[in-house]
C-alpha cells in the first residue's frame, strides 16, 4: 500500500513540477505579449497628447475605417505588396534551390545568401544609396547605356517597385534554405 501512496505522490510531484517550470516563460510571455497589447487596446481608445489622453471611444476605429483616412488604401497596398514578394520570393528561392544543390560550390553559396544576414536597417541604407536620383549607383548605370536617370524613390510607383525588389532580394535567400532544409528534413524520414 505504501509503495503505491509513494509513486502516486513521485507522480504528482513531478506534475506540479512541469508546471512550475513552465512559471518563469509564463511570466515572461505575460509581461511582453499580454501587458503591451492592453496597453495599446486601452491607448487606441483615447485621443490626445500622452500626457493629456482623453477617452474617445470607439471613434479612432470609426475614423479609420472613413473614406478619407487612407487606411483601406493603405490595406489594399500592403496586400499587393505581401502577394507579389512572397509569390516572387517563392518562385525565385525554390528555383534557386534546386538549381544549385548540387552545382555550385559551398563558398558561392553563402555569397548568395549574405542578403539574409544583413541587418533590414542596413539593407534600407544601401538600398537607399543605390537608388538616390542624383548619385546613385543604378542611374549612373542607366546614364552609361544611354538613359535618363529615374527618381526611383520619389515617384510612388517607383519607390513601391524599389521596395519590392528590395525585400525579394533579401528574402529570396530564407526561402531557398527554407526549402533546402524541409527536403533534407523530409528525405531523412523517407
Amino acid at each position: 500500500m505504501e509503495g503505491r501512496w509513494f509513486s502516486r505522490r513521485v507522480i504528482e510531484t513531478e506534475q506540479v513540477a512541469k508546471y512550475l517550470f513552465l512559471l518563469p516563460l509564463l511570466f515572461v510571455l505575460l509581461v511582453l505579449t499580454v501587458f503591451p497589447l492592453a496597453y495599446l487596446i486601452r491607448l487606441s481608445l483615447m485621443e490626445g497628447p500622452l500626457n493629456e489622453l482623453q477617452f474617445a471611444g470607439l471613434g479612432n476605429y470609426i475614423g479609420l475605417f472613413s473614406d478619407r483616412s487612407g487606411f483601406l488604401q493603405a490595406l489594399g497596398r500592403t496586400a499587393v505588396f505581401v502577394a507579389l514578394a512572397v509569390s516572387f520570393e517563392l518562385v525565385i528561392g525554390v528555383s534557386y534551390a534546386l538549381l544549385v544543390r548540387d552545382i555550385v560550390s559551398s563558398i558561392l553559396k553563402t555569397v548568395l545568401l549574405l542578403p539574409m544576414l544583413i541587418a533590414p536597417v542596413a539593407v534600407g541604407i544601401i538600398w537607399r544609396i543605390i537608388l538616390q536620383t542624383d548619385i546613385g549607383i543604378l542611374n549612373k548605370i542607366l546614364h552609361q547605356l544611354g538613359m535618363l536617370p529615374r527618381p526611383w524613390l520619389a515617384v510612388p510607383n517607383l519607390a513601391f517597385l524599389s521596395v519590392l525588389i528590395t525585400d525579394i532580394w533579401q528574402w529570396t535567400p530564407f526561402v531557398s534554405v527554407s526549402y533546402t532544409h524541409l527536403r533534407a528534413h523530409e528525405t531523412r524520414h523517407d
